[in-house]
């Protein structure tokens, strides 16, 4: 059993008698609290859209405006390797860092001299040999 009590309506702020789990005076306020809409300006083209609060972080209007948004900043890049023309958004591209269009472009030119760990006197053969002798 719950013990009755005074509370004020979390919506409409009117006294009313109830548990003191409930929040709301009754159904109607209820119902009207879980509509509470905000108005939002679409970050692609910057209309005005209203969505419910809970979701308040939203930042386009529609699934069109975000996949427009989300595919703006594409670039067309040149392989380093095979100097084919590609496709890539701006911020993958890292400065000062090689583009290639492929994983077999980078494998190919990341052999041999090219590659990040390569140590000129640990792969000379001749000097290998002269430290054998």
């Amino acid at each position: 059993m719950y013990k009755i009590v005074k509370k004020n309506c979390i919506y409409c702020n009117i006294n009313f008698l109830g548990s003191i789990h409930r929040k709301y005076c009754g159904y109607k306020c209820s119902k009207d609290a879980r509509k509470k809409r905000v108005s939002l300006i679409c970050q692609n083209c910057n209309k005005e859209f209203e969505v419910q609060e809970w979701s308040k972080n939203s930042k386009f209007c529609s699934m069109d405006c975000k996949v427009k948004n989300q595919t703006s900043d594409i670039i067309k890049v040149t392989c380093d390797n095979c100097s084919k023309e590609f496709k890539r958004k701006e911020y993958k591209l890292k400065n000062g860092k090689h583009k290639f269009c492929s994983k077999k472009c980078s494998d190919i030119f990341n052999t041999g001299s090219n590659h990040y760990e390569w140590k000129e006197h640990l792969h000379d053969k001749n000097l290998k040999l002269a430290l054998k002798q």
